[in-house]
């Protein structure tokens, strides 16, 4: 099916990371299974066509077999039926002790192949820093209020989007170097992984797309 894949889950956020059993019935979206191995997918599939069930981006396929995947909690709860509020529709399989599920291309993250990390769709890596004041700031818009922003470093990028399907989404304007010190808004980035359950060291790094970084700082 084109745009799909099917990730098995090798860890459903059971338990937190000492160990304690995990009632997922409160709070279902902050015990969500976020990464699993890549097995197979279809063909990806873009056109600028806003009413087609096609990529929403341009970007090309770069994941493959066997490699550990991180992807959208939202894509975990819906394949898993357990996000009520939007429908009852599930897209998994349970094999013996092997929980797959059906996903688009689109909510994969990041992939990790022989221990390299690599954002897929776009994503970018930032791990935080303190705030920096001294700084000379590369910015489109006046920031009035540092401490109202994330400050960090780039820590691991993939390719840009080539294209959006949508007007609005349109912004990878400039590229970003590892190293490079950026600027978000608190509310345009999110964790890989969820605190209770993150126990790699990108676990704790932001995940934001490049039209997301508001500014470049430099020391």
């Amino acid at each position: 099916m084109p745009n799909k894949v099917l990730v098995r889950i090798d860890n459903m956020n059971d338990t937190t990371k000492s160990g304690l059993y995990v009632d997922k019935s409160y709070n279902p979206g902050q015990h969500a299974p976020v990464k699993g191995v890549f097995i197979k997918s279809g063909k990806l599939v873009y056109t600028r066509d806003a009413q087609s069930k096609t990529m929403p981006w341009k970007v090309p396929m770069e994941a493959q077999e066997g490699d550990q995947v991180y992807f959208d909690y939202m894509a975990g709860l819906t394949s898993l039926g357990l996000d009520t509020a939007v429908n009852k529709a599930t897209s998994y399989i349970i094999d013996g002790d092997s929980t797959y599920i059906i996903i688009w291309y689109w909510d994969l993250q990041v992939r990790i192949r022989n221990k390299e990390v690599y954002p897929l769709n776009g994503w970018v890596l930032i791990k935080p820093t303190e705030v920096k004041i001294d700084t000379t700031l590369d910015v489109p818009i006046t920031l009035k209020n540092r401490d109202s922003y994330i400050w960090g470093n780039v820590a691991y990028k993939g390719c840009m989007i080539e294209e959006y399907k949508y007007e609005p989404w349109e912004g990878d304007h400039f590229d970003v170097a590892v190293g490079d010190g950026v600027v978000l808004r608190k509310n345009s980035s999110l964790y890989l992984n969820d605190t209770i359950h993150g126990t790699d060291a990108i676990d704790k790094m932001y995940l934001v797309q490049r039209n997301r970084i508001m500014a470049e700082w430099k020391e």
